[in-house]
C-alpha cells in the first residue's frame, strides 16, 4: 500500500506559510481544486464516499485509491488489470468495483485485496459501468456502455447476483440509481445502433422496466444519473449528438415519474458528468469545460479546472468530488484560492483526412490503452451511416480507410466513441 500525502519536510512550513499569507487575502469563497496527491491518469471514471470520511476512487489504469480523513490523505489500496469504470462500498470493508473488460470485482478488507467476482456472474459480462446499492444488501450493477445492455442484481450484500437482460429495451447501459430497495433508474441508449439516448425505471427490484424518457435525437446517451436529495429532485446528462446545435440536461420533480429536458446552451458542449449540491447549485461537463448553474439549471456558466469529467459525488451541502482525468474536491469552508489546473494527458489521438473529400478518407487513430473502439459515420442529420470499427482494440496506431463517395455532397462527423469518452473530426463530402 502506497500511502500518498500533503508536501512535508525541509521547506514546507515557508510553503505552507505563503499559502496562508495568499489566503488571508482572498474572501471565503466556494471553489474547486485538484487533488494535487493523486497523480493524473487516462481518466478517474467514478469517485465514491460511504460517509463523510471513508472514500474510494478508481481510474483507467486499473489503479484503486482510498481516503479516511474525508480527502485529505489518499492511500495507492491496489493494481487490477482492468480499466476500472465504478467503485461502490456497502460497509468501510465491504465494497465492489467494475471493470470494461469483463471484471468485476470484490474486497472484504477496505480495498487492500480484490477478487473478481464475474465468473460466477451468469450469462457472462461484459463489464459493469454503474453500481448503486439503496441498501447495506442489496446491490445493483448496469452495463456497458459499448452493448449489451443488461442488470446485475444481489439482495445478499453481493454473495450472488441476478442477471436481467435489457437488450429488448436498450443496446447499452451506463448508469444505475436507486432510491430503494426496489426503485430505480438506469440510463442509456435505445435498442437500435442509432437509437436516442433513454431512462428506464423500475418499482419491482429490476424484473420489469418502463422507458420514462427518451431523448427523441439520434445517436445520444443519457449517461450519468443524480440527486442531491436523495430522489426528491433528480438529474441526468445527455452525451448529444454532436450534430446537434445545443447542449441540453435532464431533471425529474416528481422522484422520476416525469422528465424533462432543458437547454444548457445553444453551443454544443461535450458533457457526461453532472451533479447538483442542492436544487439550485449543479454542474455539469465532460471534455476541457464544466459549466455551473447556481439557479437550478436556467443559466449557466463555463468554468476550468481540468477536462475528462465523469462521475459528481456529493458529500453534503458544502463538500463534493468530481473526477476526470483527475480527482477534483469542491469545499465552500476553505478561503483557498482555486489550485490551478495540473497537467492532463491525451487518451488517444485521432484524425480524419483530408477533411475535404470526394469520397476516400483515411482514419488514424492511435489509442493509448487496451479500449472498446466505436467508429461511426454520422450524416448531417445526425443518423448513422456507416459503422467502420466496433470492438475491442489494442493500444498503438490504427488505420481504418473508407469510400464515402456514393453518398450525396453534405458535412459529415466521424465519430470515435472509446472507453475515455467520445471525440469527432468534421469533414466535408464534395
Amino acid at each position: 500500500m502506497h500511502r500518498i500525502r500533503p508536501a512535508s519536510g525541509p521547506g514546507s512550513s515557508l510553503a505552507l506559510a505563503t499559502v496562508l499569507l495568499l489566503a488571508s487575502a482572498l474572501p471565503m469563497a466556494a471553489q474547486w481544486s485538484t487533488v494535487a496527491q493523486i497523480p493524473p491518469a487516462g481518466r478517474y471514471d467514478d469517485v465514491f464516499f460511504l460517509d463523510a470520511q471513508h472514500g474510494w476512487t478508481v481510474n483507467s489504469e486499473g489503479f484503486v485509491y482510498r481516503t479516511t480523513d474525508g480527502g485529505t490523505v489518499w492511500d495507492q489500496m491496489a493494481f487490477l488489470p482492468s480499466y476500472l469504470r465504478c467503485v461502490e462500498f456497502i460497509s468501510p470493508l465491504d465494497g465492489f468495483c467494475g471493470g470494461l473488460n469483463g471484471t468485476f470485482y470484490r474486497t472484504s478488507d477496505g480495498g487492500d485485496n480484490w477478487t473478481n467476482i464475474a465468473p460466477v456472474i451468469q450469462p457472462s459480462i461484459e463489464g459493469i459501468c454503474g453500481l448503486s446499492a439503496p441498501t447495506p444488501t442489496t446491490l445493483y450493477g448496469c452495463g456497458i456502455w459499448s452493448s449489451p445492455a443488461y442488470v446485475i442484481r444481489s439482495t445478499d450484500g453481493g454473495n450472488t447476483w441476478d442477471h436481467i437482460d435489457l437488450s429488448i429495451q436498450a443496446s447499452a447501459l451506463v448508469d444505475i440509481h436507486f432510491l430503494s430497495a426496489d426503485t430505480g433508474f438506469v440510463s442509456g441508449k435505445g435498442p437500435a445502433p442509432d437509437e436516442e439516448g433513454i431512462i428506464l425505471y423500475t418499482t419491482d427490484g429490476g424484473q420489469n422496466w418502463t422507458e420514462v424518457y427518451s431523448t427523441g435525437v439520434p445517436y445520444e446517451y443519457v449517461w450519468k444519473l443524480q440527486s442531491p436529495d436523495s430522489g426528491a429532485h433528480l438529474f441526468a446528462s445527455i452525451q448529444a449528438n454532436p450534430i446537434q446545435d445545443d447542449t441540453r440536461f435532464i431533471r425529474s420533480l416528481d422522484r422520476g415519474a416525469s422528465w424533462t429536458d432543458t437547454i444548457i446552451s445553444n453551443l454544443y458542449y461535450y458533457v457526461q458528468a453532472i451533479g447538483f449540491l442542492t436544487p439550485q447549485l449543479g454542474w455539469t461537463g465532460g471534455d476541457n469545460a464544466l459549466l455551473e448553474t447556481t439557479d437550478g439549471g436556467t443559466t449557466w456558466d463555463p468554468i476550468y479546472i481540468g477536462q475528462g469529467y465523469n462521475r459528481f459525488f456529493r458529500i453534503n451541502d458544502s463538500t463534493a468530488f468530481l473526477s476526470g482525468q483527475r480527482l477534483y474536491h469542491y469545499t465552500a469552508d476553505l478561503p483557498t484560492a482555486m489550485a490551478e489546473p495540473l497537467p492532463t494527458l491525451e487518451a488517444h489521438t485521432f484524425t480524419a483526412s483530408p477533411t475535404l473529400t470526394a469520397g476516400p478518407l483515411a482514419i488514424t487513430v492511435d489509442l493509448r490503452q487496451d479500449t472498446w473502439m466505436k467508429l461511426h459515420v454520422l450524416g448531417a442529420d445526425g443518423r448513422l451511416i456507416r459503422t467502420l470499427f466496433d470492438a475491442r482494440a489494442l493500444a498503438g496506431p490504427h488505420r481504418v480507410d473508407t469510400d464515402l463517395s456514393e453518398l450525396p455532397a453534405q458535412p459529415l462527423v466521424i465519430l470515435l466513441h472509446t472507453n475515455h469518452g467520445q471525440q469527432v473530426v468534421r469533414v466535408v463530402l464534395k
